[in-house]
C-alpha cells in the first residue's frame, strides 16, 4: 500500500514547533535470532503471519572452512510457491575466512520476475550440492532502527522494491512531488539506489528554518545495454544552484561512459571505490532554509530528473555517512574478490611470458605467413611510474625486410569470472590501446602485449625486434626473434566469429547515427584481420523500403570484409514481428526476398528462437511456417541450449547449440540429419572453436558477444549478467590499434589451431609423417565436449607444435 509519509511529517511538525521527532518508535524492535551458535547448513525458517517491515533485513554471519569460495542459495517461499519459479532465489559467492552478508526481506522478486508477496511462509539457506564447508555463527532478521532526532531519510521508488534501513519509501504518486515521473527499478544495485523515480520536476517539505546537510543520491543504474545518456542536468535547492553539468556527446562518452576507465583496481583503489561510490551518484551540500520548506527542482531531459534517495540532517549529522559505510560494507560482502598473489618486486624486470611455438635452438617464434602473431611481457617495477617510455621497433631480417607491430597494455580491472557468477576476479584482460597512458606500479605487474602481422607476402626468414623500456633512469632493452616460415595458411574453410552490435551510444545520439557505418566498418576490419569469418552482425528490421535497402547494404559491407559465409541475423526478425502482425512481417519479407534476389551477397539465416521454454514451441513453429513460405524462402536458425529443445530442430535450417544441450559426436550427428550445426558459447572458447571443432561433426562456431555492455561498461555488478565484449569502445574516429579483451586472443588462437589443422589435412595429401599425425589427432582428440573439456591450452599449443615440426 502506498505510504504518504508527507501528510503524517506536516501533522508532526505542526505538533512539534517544527522540531522533527523520529519517524520511528522510540526502541527498535527486537532482533529474530535464527541462529546464535555454529550450525551447519541447511537452515530452515517458517514464518508467522506477521508482515515484514520495510527495511528489515536478515544478517547472515559464519565461516568459509575451505580455501575455495563456496555458493549459498538464498530461497524465500510464500504460501502460494509451488516451484522454482513461484519462489525467491539468491544466490551468493562466500569468500574463504569470516564472512556477514545482508540480505533484504523486502521487495524480493521470485525467479519468475514477480514481486513475493507477503506474508512469507519459509526461508531456507543451503548450498547447491548439499556438502559445504560453510559454518553459521550468527543468523537474524533485523528491523531497521530508529533515525536520529531531526532527521529525514528518504527511497524513492517503486512500492514493491526493498527499502535501505532507516529510510521511508516515497512513490510517485505523492502529492509533494511534482512530474511527468516514472519509476526505475532495476535488477541491480542495492535497496538504496536499485530503484527510484524518473522525471521529477520538484520536491517541496516542509521542514524548519537554518542550516543542514542535504544528501542527494541521484545516479540511474541502467539495464541491459542501456544507460541515461542525458547531455545537460541542474539541480536547484532553495534557489541555488547545487550542480550544473553540460556535455557534448563526445565528452560525454569520455567523462560518463568511459569513466570506468581513469582508475585501476587494486592500484587505484579498492571494489567499492572503483565501482560502488562512483555509480552511486551522491551529492551533499550545506544548506539553508528559510522559508519553512525544503524546495529541491531539477532541471534537464527525463532520465537527468532522477532521485533514488535524499537525507537531510543536522550540520554535524552522520546518517548519510553512516549509510554510505553500510552500503559499502554491504557491497564489499556481495561480490568477494580473487586477487592473484604479488609481492613487491626488488628490481625493474622485463620478461617474456608468452606462450607460442618456438624452436628450442634459436628461442624464435616460429609463424606462417597469413597470420598474426600474439606475444606478451611483463614489467615487474618496486617503484610506481606514472610516464615510463617503452617502444617497439620494428621487427627486421637481415635483409632489411620488416614487419609492424601493434602495442596494448593490460588494464587491471574487476570481472565476474562468467557473465552469471556473483563474484569478481581482479584480471588485466582489458587490453588497452592508448599507450599514451601507460603507467607503472609497484602493487601489479604490467604486461604488454604485442601482435606482429605476418601478412601473405611476407619474406620467409629470420626477423629481430627489441622492447625498449624506460623507467625511472633505468633502461632494459629486451630482444625477441620470430622466423617466417615457408607456410601460408589457408583461410578458415566454415563460418567462425562474434556476435556483434555497435557501442550503444550509436543509437542513443543523433549526432553519432550517420557514423554507425564507419564504426562497424572498423569493427570488421579488426575481426577481419584476426581470421573470422562470419558474425551475428546488427542487421536492421527489413520493415520498410528505405530500412531494406538498408539491410541489403550492412549485407554488402559484410562481404566486402570478408564475411562471405553464412551471417546469423539474430534479431532481425523478432523486432519485425514486434512492429507488426504476421501479414505485414510477411510482406517485409516478401519485398526483402525479391529485393535480393539478383544480389550477390552472404546467405542469411534468420533466427527464430533463442533458448527457449515450451511454452513458446508453437509461436517458434508459426514463424518457421512463415520464412520458409515459397514466396519468401529465408532460412531459419536458432539455440539449444537444453535437450528438452530436440523437437524444435525441424524448425531451423541452422540449429546452434551449446554444453547445456549436450554437445558430443551422436548429438550433432543426429541434428545434421535435418539441419546444419554450429557451437556458441562454449566454455574455453579457445579449445572449443578450434581442435574440438575440427574434430567434430561441427560446421561452425559463434561465440557472444563482441560488444554486449551492461549499463555502466567498467561496472561489472550492474546486470543480471557482467559486461560481456571483446571489443572495448572508443572516443573519436576508427583508432589505429583498438582496445579489446584479452578473450579476443584466444578466440584468434583457436582460429589458428583450426587453420593449422586445414594445412595439416592438405600436407597429408603428399606426406606420409602429415598423413600419420592426421590419424592420430583423429583419433586422439574427443567428439565429446566432457571429455574434452579438461584439455588444457597446453596441449593445444602441442597440437600446432607437432604440426609445425612436420617443416624440419
Amino acid at each position: 500500500m502506498a505510504r504518504c509519509f508527507f501528510a503524517q511529517l506536516i501533522i508532526l511538525l505542526l505538533a512539534a514547533s517544527f522540531i522533527l521527532p523520529p519517524l520511528y518508535a522510540d526502541e527498535t524492535l527486537n532482533d529474530e535470532v535464527l541462529v546464535d551458535e555454529e550450525q551447519t547448513l541447511p537452515l530452515k525458517h517458517f514464518f508467522s503471519d506477521d508482515p515484514v517491515l520495510a527495511g528489515t533485513e536478515l544478517i547472515v554471519s559464519g565461516k568459509n572452512f575451505s580455501n575455495q569460495q563456496q555458493r549459498l542459495i538464498f530461497r524465500l517461499d510464500n504460501a502460494s510457491s509451488n516451484n522454482y519459479r513461484s519462489r525467491v532465489n539468491q544466490e551468493y559467492s562466500i569468500p574463504s575466512g569470516d564472512f556477514t552478508l545482508t540480505i533484504p526481506m523486502t521487495g524480493l522478486r521470485t525467479s519468475g520476475g514477480q514481486t513475493l508477496k507477503q506474508p512469507y511462509s519459509q526461508l531456507i539457506l543451503f548450498t547447491i550440492d548439499g556438502k559445504s564447508e560453510l559454518q553459521l555463527k550468527d543468523v537474524r532478521i533485523t528491523a531497521p532502527e530508529a533515525l536520529p532526532d531531526n532527521t529525514l531519510a528518504l527511497d524513492f521508488g517503486h512500492k514493491d522494491s526493498p527499502v535501505f534501513p532507516g529510510f521511508q519509501s516515497v512513490l510517485d504518486s505523492d502529492p509533494q512531488l511534482t512530474g511527468k515521473m516514472l519509476t526505475r527499478f532495476r535488477k541491480s544495485g542495492d535497496a538504496l539506489i536499485r530503484d527510484g523515480i524518473e522525471g521529477i520536476d520538484s520536491i517541496n517539505i516542509p521542514w524548519p528554518n537554518g542550516q543542514w546537510k542535504l544528501s542527494l543520491w541521484a545516479q540511474e543504474q541502467g539495464e541491459w545495454e542501456y544507460i541515461p545518456h542525458y547531455l545537460s542536468r541542474k539541480i536547484f535547492v532553495e534557489n541555488n544552484k547545487l550542480i550544473d553539468q553540460k556535455w557534448t556527446v563526445q565528452e560525454w562518452i569520455k567523462e560518463v561512459y568511459l569513466a570506468g576507465t581513469r582508475k585501476e583496481a587494486d592500484i587505484d583503489g579498492d571494489l567499492w571505490q572503483l565501482v560502488g561510490e562512483r555509480r552511486s551518484g551522491l551529492i551533499q551540500k550545506k544548506i539553508q532554509i528559510s522559508d519553512g520548506s525544503l524546495t529541491v527542482n531539477l532541471k534537464g531531459d527525463r532520465s537527468a530528473r532522477f532521485l533514488a534517495a535524499l537525507v537531510i540532517e543536522p550540520v554535524n549529522g552522520t546518517f548519510a555517512a553512516q549509510t554510505q559505510d553500510q552500503r559499502k560494507e554491504r557491497f564489499i560482502n556481495q561480490w568477494p574478490v580473487s586477487a592473484p598473489d604479488y609481492s613487491l618486486p626488488k628490481i625493474l624486470t622485463l620478461e617474456d611470458i608468452s606462450t607460442q611455438v618456438k624452436d628450442d635452438k634459436f628461442g624464435s617464434y616460429l609463424v606462417a605467413k597469413g597470420t598474426l602473431l600474439n606475444l606478451v611481457f611483463e614489467i615487474n617495477s618496486p617503484e610506481d611510474d606514472i610516464k615510463p617510455v617503452l617502444a617497439v621497433t620494428p621487427l627486421r631480417s637481415d635483409k632489411g625486410e620488416e614487419l609492424s607491430a601493434k602495442t596494448r597494455y593490460g588494464h587491471w580491472r574487476y570481472e565476474r569470472p562468467h557473465p552469471n557468477a556473483p563474484s569478481l576476479d581482479l584480471t588485466d584482460s582489458y587490453l588497452r590501446a592508448d599507450m599514451e597512458t601507460l603507467n607503472l606500479s609497484n602493487q601489479r605487474p604490467r604486461r604488454i602485449h604485442i601482435q606482429v602481422d605476418i601478412p601473405v607476402g611476407a619474406q620467409t626468414g629470420n626477423y629481430k625486434g627489441t622492447l625498449q623500456l624506460y623507467s625511472n633512469d633505468k633502461l632494459i632493452l629486451k630482444e625477441f626473434l620470430v622466423r617466417v616460415l615457408p607456410v601460408t595458411l589457408p583461410r578458415l574453410d566454415l563460418p567462425v566469429g562474434l556476435y556483434l552490435e555497435p557501442a550503444p551510444y550509436y543509437l542513443w545520439f543523433n549526432a553519432l547515427k550517420k557514423q554507425k557505418p564507419l564504426a562497424t566498418a572498423c569493427d570488421l576490419s579488426l575481426l577481419a584481420t584476426y581470421g573470422f569469418t562470419t558474425l551475428a552482425p546488427y542487421l536492421i528490421a527489413p520493415d520498410t523500403e528505405d530500412n531494406q535497402r538498408l539491410f541489403i547494404n550492412q549485407l554488402k559491407q559484410l562481404k566486402r570484409f570478408g564475411f562471405d559465409k553464412k551471417i546469423l541475423a539474430y534479431q532481425s526478425f523478432r523486432s519485425l514481428i514486434l512492429m507488426g502482425d504476421t501479414q505485414s512481417t510477411g510482406l517485409s519479407l516478401f519485398k526483402l526476398n525479391a529485393m535480393m534476389e539478383d544480389e550477390d551477397l552472404p546467405e542469411v539465416y534468420w533466427s527464430i528462437f533463442d533458448e527457449p521454454t515450451p511454452e513458446k514451441f508453437p509461436s517458434i513453429a508459426e514463424s518457421a511456417t512463415l520464412l520458409h513460405n515459397p514466396n519468401i524462402s529465408f532460412k531459419t536458425a536458432g539455440h539449444l541450449n537444453n535437450p528438452r529443445q530436440q523437437q524444435l530442430s525441424s524448425t531451423a535450417d541452422l540449429l546452434i547449440m551449446n554444453h547445456g544441450y549436450g554437445v558430443n559426436d551422436r548429438n550433432i550427428k543426429l541434428l545434421k540429419k535435418v539441419s546444419n550445426v554450429w557451437l556458441y558459447n562454449m566454455p574455453k572458447p579457445r579449445l572449443a572453436a578450434g581442435a574440438f571443432l575440427w574434430n567434430s561433426e561441427a560446421e561452425g562456431y559463434i561465440q557472444w558477444h563482441g560488444r554486449m555492455p551492461t549499463a555502466d561498461p567498467f561496472d561489472p555488478t550492474d546486470g543480471r549478467e557482467g559486461d560481456v565484449s571483446y571489443i572495448y569502445p572508443w572516443q573519436g574516429g576508427c583508432p589505429d590499434t583498438i582496445s579489446i579483451h584479452s578473450r579476443l586472443l584466444e578466440l584468434h588462437e583457436a582460429t589458428l589451431d583450426y587453420r593449422w589443422l586445414q594445412w595439416l589435412e592438405q600436407k597429408s595429401q603428399s606426406n606420409k609423417n602429415a598423413k600419420r599425425l592426421l590419424k592420430q589427432l583423429r583419433k586422439e582428440l574427443p567428439t565429446d565436449w566432457k571429455e574434452a573439456e579438461s584439455m588444457t591450452t597446453q596441449e593445444a599449443l602441442e597440437i600446432r607444435r607437432k604440426i609445425i615440426n612436420l617443416l624440419d
